[in-house]
């Protein structure tokens, strides 16, 4: 009898225990699905659902999973997106840009000094997503861009000297640079000119400057000035035409297009697709700049981005270039070695530029101190420069003239010299000539600096620059800048 029982107790000892066994077995097993989950998803094995809840990832400091859970109107399924994001990457952000109504807050990328290795292929610039199920879209495949980003290796540099060149990169500053003293300017004065009119036997025209009075009173320093027939009608017809053939060689290729930020560029998407959700991410810019691809530079033309053209010259690429300088010089006492760049501009029909400062907000005393604006053809309607905080409006007149100062004596720059070019409604279109003059000038200022590398471009392919988007437009260049690089952008230099 003892023994019976004694062998009862042990059988019912061994179930007990085997039970044990089993739930803890079974635990287990609940606890390890997660992670046989992202194995198997990491090994390209194809799972059945087994979790209603949204599985979390252990991460590497190299690569990221990215996990999402799929909520169907039956059962959920979780499924394992591979989306990689290499880390310390400064082109890529940790995710996508869904542009929406809420506000973006990713800038673009810092550029960094560790070294990284990435491979990328560029694939079609944007994904649609129409908004209603119901709406019949066509949508046209956008070929693959054929740029890629091949494999990179970038070297840990020194860090940045104080004064660096425009391109900058680290190098030896030459003794004319280090030695070069630079002056101010702060005080526009105009006078009468008499200006000779070629084949007359020394005839020459009057050309009195005219204060402009403003419509409203203010504060501030900024004055303006008019001068009627500044520059001939031979003169314009001839810098109107050299113009053209410039821009016509430049339309021959679609332009890159870079954009002074991503919040800028979601304006203008929301503006040409306003019915579309896009999607666009920084592999849609080129590695290290501001600039959208070549590929979707062309669809952004194709849905009718708008922008203004711009040619330039130089002091001493041609003998009116001097003639020209000296004759602003004469009128109006803004020093030659103060000034930059000539630019003629032309504006089409029912294009025209935001209002904006020419001058920088809080920025350095190497800004726009003056601007010298002439109108090179005569716009009946539309095209006015207009400065609204003055109400000042000035209508485009063959050979006109106008000059004012953007900031004041002390080198601040003063927020009512604000102004737009309001939109051309004339076919002809509208042409200027502009050049700036800087409160402190630098050893480059007014000479043609040398292009930058990236990105990689065509022979003769245009930059558009779209300004920020409630304060500028977007303009085409024939000329490359550095203003566009993220390395440029980043440091913080002065004008040499």
């Amino acid at each position: 009898m003892a023994k019976e029982k004694s062998e009862n107790v042990q059988q019912a000892t061994s179930k007990l225990t085997l039970l044990f066994v089993a739930i803890a077995g079974g635990i287990v097993a609940i606890s390890l699905q997660p992670l046989i989950v992202v194995l198997y998803a990491r090994l390209g094995i194809t799972t059945a659902p087994i979790s209603y809840q949204e599985v979390s990832t252990r991460t590497t400091p190299e690569q990221i999973p990215i996990t999402t859970t799929t909520v169907t109107t039956s059962k959920p399924q979780t499924t394992t997106t591979k989306t990689i994001v290499i880390k310390n990457d400064p082109t890529i952000d940790e995710e996508p840009i869904l542009l929406k109504n809420e506000p973006i807050t990713i800038k673009f990328p810092e550029p960094t000094t560790t070294t990284t290795t990435t491979t990328t292929t560029k694939g079609p610039p944007v994904t649609k997503k129409p908004k209603s199920s119901t709406a019949k879209i066509s949508t046209k495949k956008v070929e693959p861009s054929d740029e890629t980003s091949k494999t990179v290796k970038s070297e840990k540099e020194p860090s940045q000297p104080d004064i660096i060149d425009v391109t900058g990169r680290n190098k030896e500053i030459p003794e004319e640079v280090k030695n070069f003293k630079s002056t101010r300017i702060n005080m526009i004065k105009t006078k009468k000119l008499w200006i000779p009119i070629p084949n007359s036997n020394g005839g020459h025209r009057r050309v009195p400057p005219v204060a402009i009075r403003a419509g409203k009173e203010h504060k501030s320093s900024v004055k303006h000035w008019l001068f009627e027939e500044f520059l001939s009608h031979d003169e314009c017809v001839n810098l109107i035409k050299v113009h053209k053939e410039h821009v016509k060689k430049m339309k021959e290729i679609d332009p890159i297009i870079c954009f002074d930020s991503i919040q800028t560029l979601r304006k203008h998407l929301k503006d040409l697709q306003p019915n579309t959700e896009l999607h666009v991410t920084p592999n849609d810019f080129t590695k290290g700049t501001t600039c959208i691809n070549a590929t979707f530079s062309s669809t952004l033309k194709q849905w009718g981005l708008k922008w203004s053209y711009s040619t330039a010259f130089y002091l001493g690429e041609s003998p009116f270039s001097a003639t020209l300088s000296k004759r602003i010089e004469d009128a109006t006492e803004l020093q030659s070695n103060h000034g930059g760049k000539f630019q003629i501009t032309s504006t089409d029909k029912g294009v025209g530029y935001k209002a904006h400062h020419d001058c920088t907000l809080n920025g350095l005393k190497q800004d726009r101190y003056a601007t010298f604006l002439s109108y090179l053809n005569t716009v009946k309607n539309g095209g006015e420069t207009e400065f609204q905080d003055l109400e000042i409006k000035i209508s485009p007149k063959e050979g006109r003239a106008i000059v004012w100062n953007n900031m004041n004596a002390d080198g601040v720059c003063e927020e009512n010299s604000i102004h737009s070019a309001n939109i051309v409604e004339d076919e002809e279109g509208k042409f200027v000539l502009q050049r700036w003059y800087y409160y402190e000038d630098f050893y480059s200022l007014g000479k043609r600096p040398p292009e930058p590398n990236q990105p990689e471009r065509r022979p003769g392919q245009a930059r558009v620059s779209c300004d920020e988007y409630d304060m500028g437009s977007c303009r085409a260049y024939d000329e490359w800048n550095y203003d566009h690089l993220l390395k440029y952008r980043n440091i913080n230099h002065n004008l040499i």
